[in-house]
């Protein structure tokens, strides 16, 4: 509707006017109040904007806890001190809900600070001892130890979750993006072999045929990975930010610089609030190939 509109053009108050009647004609409607909470929150009435979305938790528990909202809210405003206030309260407050406490580790982990990861460590520790079988949790573990170059913790997650769930792809991608990385030949082939696993049971996903190309570009098998990259950008591409940087330093190897630039750009407009395990090289990517083409 219109209030839509207002908000993806940043229109605050307009979308505030137009959100308030709704909740008015609808006060039990979470999504109602978590996006009124949103727009107040952008017109500067942070009290205001905290109760709609305790509001809103409390009519759909599935809700974000209101302390991650804000801290979410503050992130995308570069408040690092409040959105840091925001989101260890949110913790102390609801640290046993696993969605509150992925959140606050998603956070931690973008603050790109050792001491911020060791936290998300422990965060991820909690969340296994609560729930050992939580593929979430694992997933965490997995990602923080491939953000600390253990590639061994990596390989020991992802495999606990294959356990759980034999065709996990985002398990098998991640093995095979950090087992290509290792110079042991056979954990080389072992990465091949998970890419190619993903793509045979995902034939038409982008993000599994990215994976193989990239798998397969290390390895030297260029025509190979061509060919996969040239499937892959036939499906449709994810917001994945990863898949885009393994997808435009393809097309950048490929001298499609032009390209790649754009795949780039697109998706840092896009970028939410994940995980961003390549942010750094992307970034590096990007700053390259905008200095190519201004030459």
């Amino acid at each position: 509707g219109k209030a839509a509109v207002h908000e993806r053009r940043r229109q605050w108050d307009k979308a505030l006017t137009l959100l308030e009647k709704w909740v008015e004609l609808d006060p039990d409607s979470a999504p109602a109040r978590y996006r009124l909470g949103t727009s107040l929150f952008y017109t500067n009435k942070i009290a205001e904007s905290f109760e709609q979305f305790r509001e809103a938790r409390d009519i759909d528990p599935k809700m974000n806890q209101p302390y991650i909202a804000l801290g979410q809210l503050f992130s995308q405003k570069d408040d690092a001190d409040r959105a840091r206030k925001a989101f260890e309260r949110a913790y102390d407050e609801d640290g046993a809900n696993e969605r509150t406490a992925l959140a606050y580790a998603a956070w931690l982990i973008r603050q790109d600070d050792p001491e911020d990861l060791e936290k998300a460590k422990e965060v991820a520790i909690a969340l296994r001892e609560r729930s050992p079988d939580s593929v979430q949790a694992l997933t965490l573990q997995g990602v923080i130890a491939r953000l600390q170059d253990d590639a061994a913790g990596v390989e020991k997650a992802m495999s606990e979750i294959l356990d759980i769930d034999v065709s996990n792809q985002g398990a098998i991608d991640l093995l095979a993006l950090t087992l290509i990385e290792s110079d042991n030949p056979g954990d080389r082939e072992k990465a091949l072999g998970y890419a190619q696993m993903n793509v045979q049971r995902f034939a038409t996903n982008a993000r599994a045929n990215i994976t193989l190309a990239w798998v397969l570009n290390v390895l030297g098998r260029k025509q190979e990975a061509a060919a996969a990259l040239q499937k892959a950008t036939q499906s449709r591409i994810s917001n994945d930010p990863d898949s885009v940087y393994l997808l435009a330093r393809l097309l950048a190897d490929f001298g499609q610089n032009d390209n790649a630039l754009q795949v780039l750009q697109q998706s840092s407009a896009q970028s939410g609030s994940g995980v961003y395990l390549y942010r750094k090289d992307a970034e590096e990517l990007m700053e390259r190939l905008q200095g190519l083409q201004s030459n």
